[in-house]
């Protein structure tokens, strides 16, 4: 591991997920990512950044592509795949709990950003789903995204649940 690196990973759960957010991996950190997913069963990655990595490296595990520029808010279309991920994934594993992995680089904007998003459509209000997520995640979510949050509304499409 690099000793660097003040954030590792993060677990988080709602009623539908448990999410893995993490730095962006390296070459050197990738065998333990790897082994992580494979222990809480995650076939999902989410990747917000640019990839510095070797994808194919994660045998076995989908990487889905959902890049929008660091320390600013994702667009729609950005917010649309980022639910049908987390929906194909809950179906994909019985409609029961499932997990899923996250990283942008410092995993500390985007990744939580996402994850937040994800608390509000279960049922979370926004303000509650920053604490919660800064309470597992230290410095996460920069002002102009919690002004973000603080204004999005859940999706009517599935009663306010992601599902």
């Amino acid at each position: 591991m690099d000793p660097g690196r003040s954030h590792i990973e993060t677990i988080i759960e709602s009623s539908t997920h448990k999410f893995i957010l993490f730095d962006e991996p390296t070459e050197e950190t990738i065998p333990y990512f790897k082994d992580l997913m494979k222990k809480n069963s995650c076939i999902n990655i989410v990747r917000c950044c640019e990839i510095n990595y070797d994808a194919s490296l994660f045998e076995g595990v989908k990487i889905h592509e959902l890049c929008f520029k660091d320390g600013n808010v994702p667009p729609k279309d950005i917010i649309e795949r980022w639910l049908e991920i987390l929906k194909q994934a809950f179906i994909e594993n019985g409609k029961q709990k499932t997990t899923v992995g996250i990283h942008c680089i410092a995993g500390l904007g985007r990744t939580p950003l996402l994850v937040c998003i994800a608390l509000i459509e279960d049922g979370m209000k926004p303000l509650q789903a920053v604490e919660f997520v800064r309470s597992k995640r230290k410095n996460a979510i920069n002002s102009p995204q919690i002004k973000f949050l603080k204004e999005y509304k859940a999706s009517k499409k599935a009663g306010c649940k992601i599902m």
